[in-house]
Order: C-alpha cells, then sequence, then structure tokens
C-alpha cells in the first residue's frame, strides 16, 4: 500500500501575487514571493536564449508555461516541457494547454521522440544550442516522481546527443593529429602477427583490476602485458612495468590521469592514437608508434599503418592487440560498468579517490555473473564495439577471455575463472622481441622525416591560403550580387561565385578544401534552417551565401593556425637535433609548450656534449627536469572534485528512491556497499534509508523499521519525510494504524500536505476531534478544496451535527453547484432537521 507515499494533488491555491498552483508540487516555494522574481534569479535570463532549444522539466504547476507565454519569446526558440501525466491531466482540466503555440508544447516524457522529430532537436544539437532546465519543482523534487523524469529527460537528451556528436566528430583530433607529426614517425604496423599463438592480458582502468593484478604478477613472464595509460599510478605502486602501454585521448585530462607513465619507458612501447595529447607523447623517452593515419588528408605513400578504432582507450588497444597475432587475450579490469559499490575505476585513480559515482548510472547492463548492473553510456557503447571486436579476433583465430564474474557480459567474449586458465607461455621475454623489431630510429633518420613532413605541411598552408583567398572573393560577390556594403548589384557576380565554387572542387585545393570544411562543420551546418517550408527571401538568400562563405574563411583561419603550429612544432624538433642549437631558447620554448620533459630526451641524444656546454645552461637543464618531475608528482585538484559532484548525497538519495520504486534489490545492495564505505558523514541517513528500502522489499520489516528510526535520528527533513512516508505505508500494511497515525503526524509538521491524510485516518480510528482539528488546519490553508470538506461535512452528519453538516455542503455548492454529492448530503441533513429528528 502506497498511499502515504503518494497523494491527491488537491485543488490549485493562489499566492499574493496572482500565481495558482498545486500545493503538492511546489508547497511553499511561491507562498511569499512572486514566480516574476523567482524565475528571474533561478533562470538568470537563460531562458530567453535565441535559436536555442529549452528542454524544461516540470511546469511548476503550470506557472512556469504562463510565464512562457507572456514573455516576447525569441525567434528561433522552441520551449518542450516535459511533466508528469497526472500533473498533464489537472493543467488539461484548467485549460492550460489549450492552444499553446507552435513553438511551446507540453507533454509526458514517452512522447519526447515524436517531439524530437517535430521540433529537430538534431538541428539546435548541430549548432550546441539546447539546454535542460529544472523547474523550481524538479529541483525541489517534493514530488520524488521529478527526479526520475529529470532523470529520464536528461538520458533521452543525452542519448540523442551522444550519436548527432559521433557523426559530428571534433576538430581538436585533427589539430591533434598535426601538432602530433613530431612524434609520430613510427607506425605501429610493425607489430602485426609479432606474438603468434601466445596469449596477452590487457590492463585496464576497471574497479577488478586489483583482484587480478596479483595473478598479472604472478604469470607476468608467461604473458605479453598491455596496459592503458590510465593505470600507469597503479603498476608503479605495485611495480609491475607493461610491455605496451596505449593512449588515445586529445583532452589534457588524458595527460594528468595519465603522466604516471612517464616514469617507465626503458622497457615499455608506448603505442598512442595519433590525435593523443600531445605533452604525453612528446615526453615519452622509450620508444614509440602510432596508430591511425599521420596526415589528416590523403598520402599517396606505400607505408602501412595500423587502424585501432576506439571510442575508448581499451577498444582501441584490444583493436591493436587482436592484429598482434595472439591465440587469446585476456581482459583485467575490463568492467565497462560501476562496481557493485558504485566505483567506476579501480584503487589508485581520481575517480575511485572521489568515492561512488551515483549521478553516472545511466542505464543497466547484465554482467558475467547473470546480475543487472549500472553503467555510464559512453561505456555502453564501448560494450557494443568490443563485442564487435571480439566478434573480428575470433574469425582471426583469437579467443577472448575476461574472467571478472562482475564485469559487462560482451558478445563474443568468454567468462572463464582465473584457475581454469591455459595459455602457452612465452619463449623469451616480450620485450626483446618487441625491440628488436621495432625500427631503428637515429639522428639522421628523424632529420630526413621532419624534412619531408615540414615539406608536405607547407604546401597543406599554401593550398590553405588558396582557400582563404577564394572564400574572400565569395564573400565580394555575394555582396556584388545582392547590392551590398557599397557595391551596385550586377549579376556578373554570380558567374564569378560559380568560378569560385569550381576552384574550390578542382584538385589539389580540393582535398585542403573539403577538410576545412570538416574542422567547420558545426559553422557548415548552422546553414541548415530549423524552420523549414516556404519561399526564401532575397535577405534569406544573402545572408546564407554570406554565412557559407564566412564559414569557408574562418574553418580555413583556423586550419591554416593548425599547420602553422606543427611547423613550428616541426622546426623546433630539427632545432634538437643539433648540437649547438640555442639551449636557452629551446628551454623557453619547452616551457610555453609544457613539455620540460624534452631535456631529458636532449641529455639522452646529446650526453656526450655535456661537458663542453657552460654550466649556466646545465643548470637551467637541471631545473628544466626538476620541474619535468614536479609536474608528475603534481595531482589537479579538478580531478577529484568534477567526480565528487557524482558521489552527491542528494544524488544517491534520487537514485535509491527510484531503485526502491522499481523494487531493484541488486542494485539497491549495491549501493548499500557504496554508502557504507563512504567518508562522507553526509551520506548516512541515505545509508540508513537504503538499508531501510532493502530489508522492507526483503521482508524484514522489523529490521526495516529499525533502519527508518536510524533515518529519523540523522537526517534533515527532505530524508526523513522518505521515511515517515514508508513508516506509515508499511505500518498500514502491518495492520498498525496508531503507528501510521504518528509518522502522519510528524510528517504533517514538516508539511501541511500531509493533515488531510492525517485526519483520515484519525477519523479511521474513531479519534473525531483529532480528526476535525486537522481538516481544519488543512482547510485554513487550502479552503477551496472540496474534497476535503466533502469529507468534513459528511463527518458532521455522522456524529448528527447536521447543521454544521449543511453549512459546510452549502459552501461547497456556493463554489460547485453541480456537486452532487454535496447536493445529496446536503439533502440527507435537512431532511433530518426537517424531520426533528
Amino acid at each position: 500500500m502506497e498511499n502515504f507515499a503518494t497523494y491527491d494533488l488537491g485543488p490549485f491555491i493562489a499566492n499574493d501575487f496572482g500565481d495558482r498552483y498545486l500545493y503538492p508540487v511546489n508547497r511553499e516555494t511561491f507562498h511569499r514571493t512572486s514566480a516574476n522574481v523567482l524565475y528571474k534569479k533561478h533562470f538568470d535570463g537563460g531562458l530567453f536564449n535565441g535559436k536555442t532549444l529549452h528542454i524544461l522539466v516540470g511546469t511548476d504547476s503550470g506557472i512556469l508555461l504562463k510565464y512562457l507565454l507572456q514573455a516576447d519569446l525569441p525567434e528561433g526558440s522552441r520551449y518542450v516541457c516535459i511533466e508528469l501525466p497526472h500533473v498533464i491531466a489537472r493543467l488539461t482540466q484548467e485549460g492550460l494547454l489549450e492552444k499553446l503555440p507552435e513553438n511551446i508544447t507540453c507533454a509526458p516524457i514517452d512522447q519526447l521522440k515524436k517531439i524530437a522529430d517535430r521540433f529537430q532537436f538534431q538541428n539546435y544539437l548541430y549548432t550546441e544550442k539546447i539546454i535542460i532546465w529544472k523547474s523550481l519543482a524538479a529541483v525541489d523534487a517534493f514530488l520524488p516522481e521529478y527526479a526520475e523524469l529529470y532523470w529520464a529527460t536528461r538520458d533521452y537528451i543525452d542519448t540523442f546527443a551522444w550519436k548527432i556528436k559521433v557523426q559530428l566528430g571534433n576538430h581538436i583530433f585533427l589539430s591533434r593529429q598535426l601538432e602530433n607529426l613530431t612524434e609520430n614517425r613510427i607506425s605501429a604496423a610493425f607489430l602485426q602477427n609479432l606474438f603468434p599463438g601466445k596469449t596477452a592480458v590487457l590492463l585496464a582502468a576497471g574497479p577488478s583490476l586489483d583482484d587480478l593484478l596479483p595473478w598479472v604478477q604472478q604469470h607476468r613472464d608467461k604473458l605479453v602485458v598491455l596496459a592503458v595509460s590510465r593505470i600507469a599510478r597503479r603498476l608503479k605502486e605495485v611495480d609491475l612495468a607493461p610491455d605496451i602501454f596505449f593512449s588515445v585521448d586529445p583532452q589534457q585530462a588524458c595527460f594528468d590521469v595519465s603522466k604516471e607513465m612517464l616514469h617507465f619507458g626503458e622497457r615499455t612501447l608506448f603505442v598512442n592514437s595519433f590525435h593523443v595529447v600531445p605533452q604525453l607523447i612528446s615526453q615519452w623517452q622509450g620508444p614509440a608508434a602510432f596508430i591511425g593515419k599521420r596526415f589528416p588528408w590523403p598520402e599517396t605513400s606505400t607505408e602501412t599503418f595500423l587502424n585501432a578504432p576506439g571510442p575508448t582507450v581499451t577498444n582501441a588497444a584490444f583493436a591493436t592487440a587482436m592484429q598482434m597475432g595472439f591465440s587469446q587475450i585476456i581482459l583485467a579490469g575490463v568492467d565497462l560498468c560501476f562496481s557493485p559499490e558504485g566505483y567506476s575505476h579501480a584503487k589508485g585513480s581520481y575517480e575511485r579517490q572521489a568515492g561512488p559515482q551515483f549521478h553516472q548510472f545511466d542505464t543497466q547492463v547484465e554482467t558475467n555473473r547473470g546480475i543487472r548492473t549500472f553503467t555510464t553510456r559512453a561505456m555502453a557503447e564501448a560494450i557494443t564495439s568490443l563485442g564487435d571486436l571480439a566478434k573480428l579476433a575470433l574469425a582471426k583465430g583469437c579467443k577472448t577471455i575476461n574472467p571478472t564474474a562482475l564485469a559487462a557480459k560482451i558478445s563474443h567474449v568468454e567468462h572463464i575463472p582465473l584457475d581454469t586458465l591455459d595459455f602457452t607461455p612465452l619463449t623469451e621475454p616480450a620485450w626483446e622481441k618487441i625491440i628488436h623489431t621495432f625500427p631503428k630510429e637515429n639522428d639522421q633518420t628523424r632529420k630526413a622525416y621532419f624534412k619531408t613532413v615540414l615539406d608536405k605541411l607547407q604546401t597543406a598552408e599554401r593550398h590553405t591560403i588558396k582557400v582563404q583567398k577564394l572564400a574572400a572573393e565569395g564573400l565580394k560577390c555575394n555582396d556584388g550580387l545582392f547590392g551590398r556594403n557599397g557595391m551596385q548589384a550586377d549579376f556578373k557576380y554570380k558567374i564569378r561565385m560559380d568560378k569560385v565554387e569550381k576552384a574550390m572542387n578542382r584538385p589539389p585545393v580540393a582535398t585542403y578544401a573539403n577538410l576545412i570544411k570538416e574542422i567547420g562543420l558545426r559553422q557548415f551546418l548552422k546553414l541548415s534552417p530549423i524552420d523549414e517550408g516556404g519561399e526564401w527571401s532575397d535577405e534569406q538568400v544573402e545572408e546564407t551565401g554570406r554565412l557559407y562563405y564566412e564559414a569557408y574563411r574562418d574553418s580555413a583561419a583556423q586550419m591554416l593556425q593548425y599547420i602553422q603550429k606543427a611547423i613550428g612544432r616541426i622546426k623546433l624538433r630539427m632545432e634538437e637535433e643539433n648540437r649547438d642549437a640555442d639551449l636557452t631558447r629551446l628551454i623557453e620554448t619547452w616551457r610555453e609548450n609544457a613539455e620540460t620533459g624534452r631535456a631529458l630526451i636532449w641529455n639522452h641524444r646529446h650526453n656526450k656534449d655535456n661537458d663542453n656546454r657552460p654550466d649556466s645552461i646545465n643548470h637551467r637543464l637541471t631545473e628544466c627536469i626538476a620541474d619535468f618531475y614536479a609536474s608528475i608528482a603534481h595531482n589537479p585538484d579538478y580531478l577529484v572534485q568534477g567526480t565528487k559532484v557524482g558521489a552527491d548525497p542528494e544524488m544517491a538519495r534520487q537514485r535509491i528512491r527510484i531503485l526502491f520504486k522499481n523494487r531493484d534489490r541488486t542494485a539497491l545492495s549495491g549501493i548499500l556497499q557504496g554508502l557504507a564505505a563512504s567518508t562522507d558523514d553526509n551520506n548516512t541517513p541515505i545509508y540508513h534509508l537504503a538499508a531501510a528500502y532493502l530489508a522492507e522489499l526483503g521482508g524484514d520489516f522489523a529490521g526495516a523499521f529499525e533502519a527508518y528510526q536510524n533515518v529519523l535520528e540523522s537526517a534533515s527533513q527532505s530524508v526523513a519525510e522518505d521515511a515517515l512516508r514508508r513508516v506509515a505505508s508499511l505500518s498500514l500494511e502491518l495492520d498498525n494504524p496508531e503507528n501510521a497515525l504518528l509518522a502522519l503526524e510528524c510528517l504533517a509538521g514538516y508539511s501541511p500536505v500531509y493533515l488531510a491524510q492525517y485526519a483520515d485516518l484519525a477519523k479511521l480510528l474513531g479519534q473525531t476531534k483529532t480528526a476535525l482539528d486537522a481538516y481544519a488546519d488543512y482547510l485554513e490553508r487550502f479552503p477551496d478544496d472540496l474534497m476535503v470538506l466533502l469529507k468534513v461535512g459528511q463527518l458532521y452528519q455522522q456524529q448528527g451535527q447536521h447543521e454544521f453538516a449543511q453549512t459546510v455542503f452549502k459552501h461547497i455548492l456556493n463554489l460547485e453547484p453541480e456537486n452532487e454529492a454535496a447536493k445529496k448530503s446536503f439533502e440527507i441533513s435537512d431532511n433530518f432537521l426537517r424531520s426533528g429528528s
């Protein structure tokens, strides 16, 4: 029975400013302050951003809808209000949803897909103009369903956005590719079929890594050990050097979580994606090889490249491993889901330091043990893609094994416990085979490489400047065609514009023009109108042409920056090869590029010249090296602080309420373990609430009541309300109405919304005076609640107080003349009084 966990929405009530709202939805939010004042502060003007899709979770009993309807909404913006079905029903009764303008809609969550098609969500995502707002009702979540509504809405939009952004790509990959030309000298293709019939173990950052590391250490010499870069700190702690490190992420955070790998290098190969964060590969002191193509434009070279796509570093590492000839690959720490306690990563990671990540519980997947567990959207995508790779590996004769029972189940990956694994040991150390096969490098091969790359970059620079000039010509022609910016309108400019387009599409310029368009894809997509249909005016045609050539111009300028930066880096590396280089300038440049580790590489390559350098220069080199090691030792606060958001107690509370509603004992048990391990005192009441929910679902009612009592002794009002509502409902289910009444009395002290329920139960228990007093207190706040008024009148009738009953029924009929229940009840009392009984 859930009659005290949910409640009737009651009547609309009004504040002194004319705002009408449902008290269970908004409670005291609008009691003393007008909606206009609250919304100005809450939305801070952002709600009226132009050409933006605004997704609003909740309507604040319709007040937010009225606020929008009364505003001068910006052109090109649309507003989608996602609301609870029973609230929509009340808004419909009030006529608040009638004749909404075309740019505003209000619907339940299950209609979001249809709305996405009608409102062209993708066009807003192309321009990154989509915002999810919480109404005040969703912020406060007095109705717990609003928390679930927000998660469901965010989940849909995030999934939608994920798919669109994957299609769009990101220019940061191209930028990094050009930056890394200095280090992407050796292709990882030399690894192909290097270890036929042997076994590799792939170490990733999942929670199970800690359980599997001892086994890996025990069998270290028999296996090829592959590892993702972000576990380098953990591997250093246990003194385990992998044969190969992998890293792919272009973002700065990749360096911050992986920088401990720079302590390795003597017996480890670094395999990096062509777009990895530059500071990681530029400061690596061991051998390195890249995956992917070297240049972003097509090349006529016969060089072989190794393709190993993501989306995660684990996927890229696996894709590389399956091409190395192994007969089996063992996955260790490839969980792709949260541990039962809510952890996403192994010990030693910043995520583990922050605690369980409740806010990232986006979806659930099945584990190898056959139970359901939470994962993020990114990890869910990786599960699918890794399964596809495992299928390809199987076709190559390579079996994939995951010995972790609590890891996500992946298609074509076998779950085999460690103690039953069987494999053929290595006959020689993996490192020896890798380093003997690695292509030889020296100062001459590097200089030749840099010269070749510099020539190609300068060619790209010339053609990019050509595209810039063509775009400028196109802009001028566009002005001339429509007579803008002081030019005389003339159709001859249309002919010149056609020539510009032909030049853009003529090789070799076309190669770079297409690449430039890819860089500015978001800007070009802005040319897609949000509102389609109808004929275009001359102004619209002129604006589209102008935006088109501006997109080419701006994107070419961006491309030119990338190329010129890459040229500067190549020239710097060429200078580094010169033993008579200006070391003072080199050190300054290394510091500017945040790659002080280059000083170590310099020393290694020119160690014979140490004695011939001035002491001042050697001192500066020593300082530079010290700064490098200090940068590795430094732990950025943002990494821990950023993930601590996910360990917020309120996030945990929202999750466990949803899990309890869905009767998911397994997931609840996992979160309970995570809360138990938390050092945040604010999690204590949430822990007791989760324990109570779990006990209740398991039929341990005595344990549930004890845990609910623990909540009341340690909780704030919001958490205490959750506990008291369950105490009331559970007490009724167990035929203990007196205890339920006590719980409702406490709840009524928190909010008048519970007074009517408290009165109802008091009436059932024969406590008439208590019931009438509670009804009176309730009606003092909500005088127009006809249902409660009817209950009061009928209670007076039952007590034989027909004059009081008649007064109540008359009041109801004044408010609603057609109320049949009030009419019949009035007649009963009237007949009684007339008969004198």
